[in-house]
């Protein structure tokens, strides 16, 4: 008695045996492979069409792997130069700090050539903790020659002028607070006025003669 054979088990067998060969295919050499793929007919037919798209399986993982190893050398590369950039940020705020550091000492140096034989040389190791006050603390005092209404001064100017004395330190009040004012004298111009500190930490002159002709720029000194 003949069985017949239904169509959905054809089916699964062609698709058997066209998975073994796309396996069998696949693990063949490349050299066969690529013999294989100039066969004509149906055979070639058949054999030419699971081959290209296994080559291009096989370029697009070589690819996507390429991509991947490239990706992941730049992102190594990219790393290696922030770490490079952070260095070279930290040696460039180094050098800057050594050339101010310079430049100061170098100003310094001058100024104590230039500087009165009675003046004394002095450190800021405090400030003013209350903050109602714009005012430093020095580490030199009475047993150094420093006392109250003393004038203070830098290469740059005017500081502020001495207000309390220990021992061994002092407080200045700087120029800028509101309640310091000291007699200033317009360089250029001879015109006397006074110096007084603002509530925004900054300094300015009044009572100048009205028919002055000061200008932006001028030097203001004081001898106080």
């Amino acid at each position: 008695m003949a069985h017949s054979r239904s169509p959905y088990g054809a089916r699964r067998l062609a698709i058997a045996c066209f998975a073994l060969l796309l396996v069998a295919l696949f693990l063949l050499p490349t050299q066969i492979q690529g013999l294989l793929q100039y066969l004509d007919g149906p055979v070639g037919y058949v054999v030419r069409v699971p081959l290209e798209a296994i080559a291009s399986i096989d370029a697009g993982i070589v690819d996507r792997w390429e991509r991947y190893v490239a990706l992941q050398g730049v992102q190594e590369e990219n790393q290696q130069l922030r770490k490079e950039i952070e260095w070279l940020r930290g040696q460039h705020s180094q050098l800057r700090e050594s050339v101010a550091a310079t430049e100061r000492l170098t100003d310094l140096l001058q100024f104590k050539q230039q500087a009165l034989p009675t003046m004394v040389a002095a450190q800021v190791i405090g400030r003013d903790a209350t903050n109602r006050y714009r005012a430093i603390v020095l580490n030199k005092g009475e047993s150094d020659g420093i006392k109250p209404d003393m004038g203070v001064v830098t290469p740059a100017g005017v500081v502020g002028r001495v207000v309390k004395t220990t021992g061994a330190s002092s407080v200045v009040l700087l120029v800028t607070d509101p309640s310091n004012a000291i007699a200033g004298l317009i360089q250029r111009t001879r015109d006397e006025g006074v110096v007084e500190g603002t509530q925004q930490g900054l300094a300015h002159m009044k009572y100048i003669p009205l028919l002055s002709t000061v200008r932006d720029g001028d030097r203001v000194v004081t001898s106080g």
